[in-house]
């Protein structure tokens, strides 16, 4: 009997979680109709938890703000489909959204996104938290820091890069515990300065540079042309390790 209650017990806690949580389709071309055709009217109808299935296009999918937590999938920055259609978004940002008391009342902390191509990406808020970001192709990635901010526990994996940089508008680094782990880096990194920032497995290539960055810890990267020396290799008291390094001045 009590074998079977808390079978019981755990099957009920299953359809819970599974009810709690929704998927959502969401499709701007017209031939192929998803849930919704605006992902930014797709987010805001979304509760917390919920995943989002956006289908590739020709198009794109505009200005994208997230407030809350999400997955967030596409399809691939070079899909095997019919047509090859990608899933474009032209900007993607973090906020945290606050009541008419400047109270923070939801945060985009734990979200997953995965299977797009953006022209920016951008974070901005205290304490956005936990993130994945994944299986991505990204022109400009960035995190402001000025006033204070916070960034924890990062997983930034399996992308291609243009640039990924850190803006400090106050001259503090104020991030910890990221994992850069199996992407493409080009055209430069900077501005991290973080005893907890692991830079693993990385293809940086050709106009990658490091500026102004800190107590990283990296290994097991292959650096293709690209220059150590100058300006435009700043990497203060890092930790270097198994790295390769070819075809560069």
């Amino acid at each position: 009997m009590r074998t079977s209650m808390l079978t019981s017990t755990f099957a009920l806690l299953l359809i819970g979680m599974s009810v709690s949580a929704t998927v959502i389709t969401v499709s701007n071309n017209p031939n192929s109709p998803g849930q919704y055709a605006s992902l930014q009217e797709a987010i805001d109808a979304a509760n917390p938890a919920d995943t989002l299935y956006v289908s590739g296009s020709n198009s794109d999918y505009g200005v994208i703000n997230i407030t809350k937590k999400l997955t967030l999938v596409g399809a691939g920055y070079h899909p095997n489909t019919q047509f090859g259609y990608g899933t474009y978004i032209g900007s993607l940002s973090f906020n945290i959204e606050f009541d008419g008391e400047s109270n923070p009342v939801s945060n985009p902390s734990e979200s997953v996104i995965m299977g797009f191509i953006f022209g920016y990406l951008t974070v901005d808020g205290n304490e956005i938290n936990d993130i994945t970001i994944e299986r991505n192709w990204i022109a400009y990635f960035q995190f402001t820091t000025h006033s204070s901010k916070n960034y924890n526990n990062w997983i930034i994996r399996n992308n291609i890069i243009g640039q990924l940089l850190e803006d400090r508008w106050d001259g503090a680094i104020r991030t910890s515990n990221f994992i850069i782990a199996n992407n493409i880096l080009l055209n430069g990194f900077s501005n991290f300065n973080s005893n907890s920032l692991i830079l693993i497995n990385n293809l940086l290539a050709q106009d990658f540079g490091f500026y102004q960055i800190s107590y990283a810890i990296i290994c097991n990267n292959i650096f293709y042309e690209v220059s150590t020396g100058g300006e435009s290799y700043q990497c203060n008291y890092c930790t270097f390790n198994n790295n390769i390094s070819f075809g560069g001045g």
